[in-house]
C-alpha cells in the first residue's frame, strides 16, 4: 500500500481571495490504468489534492499518493510513461513517482512564463493566473515536454525539460547520489509554437509524433508534425460535435493505448468509445446498462467503462 502523506495546503491571505478549484474537476475525467490499478486526480478531497490509487479488483480499497505542503492545486495533471507516474499541482515543480521513490523536480522555465502572465510572483495558495492552461507529456524517465497555453493569444508554447541526478563527492573523492532528482540540465529545449483551434483548458497526449488535445468541453484535436515547407504544426479537429462531448479518458499504460468515451446529450442511452488515433471510428454502448462499480467520486465512471475496453481488446486480437 502507498502511504498517505497528510499535509495542509497553506493558503496565503490576500485581498479578495477566491476559491481555488483544481482545473481537472471541470474536465472530462481522466485516469491511467497500470498493472490492474487506476491512477488519477478524481476530486476525492476538497482541501488536499491527491492522486488516487484504485485497485481494479477492489476499488473501495483506494489509497493515495501524498502531496507536498504549500502546493497550488489549480493545475492538477498526471501522465504515465513506463513505470513512472508524473504528476503536478501547479507551475513550480513536477513529481516523479516510481519504485525507487518519489522525486520533486523544479520547472524554472514554466514558472518564469507563468509569473510573467500572472504579473506577480507565484506563491502557493494564491489565485491562479487567469486564462492559463498547463499540461505535460513524459518523454523518458527524466524528461518531459511542457505545454503552456495563454488562451487569449490562441498560441500554445511547448518545450522540453530534462533533469539529472544531483551528485556530490565525499572526502575521499567518491561520487554519491543525492535525491531527489532536482537539477534541470536542459530547459526550453526544442521549443515549438502551435496555433490553437480552441481557447479552453485541455489534456495533451503524445502518440508517436502527433500531439492530441482533449478540451474541457469534450472536443479532441490533433497536431501532427509540420509538413515539408511548413514552420509549425497545424491543429485539426477529430471530435468536435458539441452534442456528443468526450466525458472520460482511460490511458491504458500496459497496452500503450488511450481510450475516449463520449456521451450523447440528447439520448442518455447512447454512448461512444474509441481509441485515440488520427482517424476516428467508434463503437456505441448504452451507459444505463453498464455494471455498477462499488466506488464513489469521479473514478466510478471510468471503472464502469473498463469492461468495454477489455472486450474491445479481445475482439481486436
Amino acid at each position: 500500500m502507498i502511504a498517505l502523506l497528510t499535509c495542509t495546503l497553506f493558503l496565503t491571505l490576500q485581498d479578495n481571495p477566491g476559491p481555488i478549484v483544481c482545473a481537472d474537476e471541470k474536465m472530462p475525467v481522466y485516469g491511467t490504468l497500470r498493472k490492474q490499478t487506476l491512477f488519477g486526480f478524481f476530486g476525492d478531497a476538497e482541501s488536499i489534492k491527491t492522486v488516487s490509487v484504485i485497485p481494479i479488483a477492489k476499488p473501495e480499497k483506494r489509497d493515495f499518493l501524498g502531496i507536498a505542503s504549500n502546493q497550488c492545486k489549480a493545475h492538477c495533471r498526471h501522465h504515465s510513461l513506463g513505470d513512472v507516474l508524473w504528476y503536478k499541482y501547479g507551475p513550480e515543480r513536477v513529481y516523479r513517482d516510481r519504485s525507487d521513490g518519489g522525486h520533486a523536480q523544479p520547472m524554472p522555465a514554466l514558472l518564469k512564463e507563468y509569473e510573467r502572465e500572472r504579473v506577480s510572483p507565484f506563491q502557493p495558495g494564491y489565485d491562479p493566473a487567469p486564462g492559463v492552461a498547463i499540461d505535460l507529456v513524459p518523454l523518458s524517465d527524466n524528461s518531459l515536454r511542457v505545454f503552456f497555453f495563454v488562451m487569449r493569444t490562441k498560441k500554445i508554447e511547448t518545450w522540453e525539460t530534462e533533469w539529472a541526478l544531483l551528485t556530490k563527492k565525499d572526502k575521499k573523492g567518491r561520487i554519491f547520489e543525492v535525491f531527489p532528482r532536482d537539477e534541470p540540465i536542459a530547459d526550453e529545449r526544442n521549443p515549438e509554437t502551435i496555433d490553437s483551434a480552441f481557447a479552453e483548458d485541455f489534456y495533451v497526449f503524445k502518440r508517436k509524433t502527433d500531439y492530441y488535445f482533449v478540451t474541457q468541453s469534450g472536443e479532441m484535436y490533433i497536431a501532427p508534425p509540420p509538413k515539408k515547407g511548413e514552420k509549425s504544426r497545424t491543429m485539426a479537429a477529430l471530435w468536435d460535435d458539441k452534442t456528443r462531448p468526450i466525458v472520460g479518458i482511460v490511458e491504458d499504460a500496459d497496452n500503450d493505448k488511450v481510450w475516449l468515451f463520449a456521451q450523447n446529450k440528447k439520448d442518455a442511452k447512447l454512448g461512444y468509445y474509441f481509441e485515440m488515433k488520427p482517424r476516428t471510428s467508434f463503437e456505441t454502448f448504452d451507459p444505463t446498462k453498464l455494471k455498477p462499480v462499488n466506488a464513489g467520486g469521479r473514478a466510478k465512471r471510468l471503472l464502469e467503462y473498463l469492461p468495454l475496453i477489455r472486450a474491445q481488446e479481445k475482439k481486436d486480437r
